[in-house]
């Protein structure tokens, strides 16, 4: 468990300055040790890959924590904000982020951008896509929303 806990200091998800781990995140590895490798580890859990199965389970619950907005045309969204307008993703059914669908972009007035763009073809999972792209054109009909 110190390992993984170790991991997660260096990933910067914990204190470096802290005296102790917090007790929440040693039950949390303690509860992912014993439930044992996934099907995607290549052999026994490590520190570093039990590190990264406590990052992964809070980017899901993070995910799933995100609200699901529906526009009027039937189609349902995870709308993330961006620094300069919003992100949107695909619903899906386990409430995980599905793929980005298209961005609206903020004129500096604070205006919804009307030109619209497709999206590029990016997982919900990689690195953020640059932000020249706006609006959902291509899934959605209701561009007001």
């Amino acid at each position: 468990m110190e390992d993984a806990a170790h991991y997660l200091t260096m990933r910067g998800y914990l204190d470096p300055d802290r005296e102790e781990f917090p007790a929440w995140v040693l039950a949390e590895l303690a509860e992912l040790y014993h439930a044992g490798a996934c099907e995607f580890c290549l052999g026994p859990l490590t520190g570093s890959g039990l590190a990264d199965h406590f990052l992964n389970r809070k980017q899901e619950e993070y995910e799933r924590s995100i609200p699901v907005w529906a526009c009027k045309c039937g189609w349902a969204f995870n709308v993330l904000p961006e620094p300069r307008g919003e992100a949107y993703f695909a619903a899906r059914a386990d409430r995980l982020l599905g793929d980005l669908i298209g961005y609206i972009r903020l004129d500096p007035p604070g205006r919804r951008s009307s030109t619209p763009t497709p999206a590029p073809a990016v997982s919900a999972r990689s690195p953020t896509p640059s932000p020249n792209s706006s609006t959902l054109s291509r899934h959605c009909s209701d561009s007001t929303a």
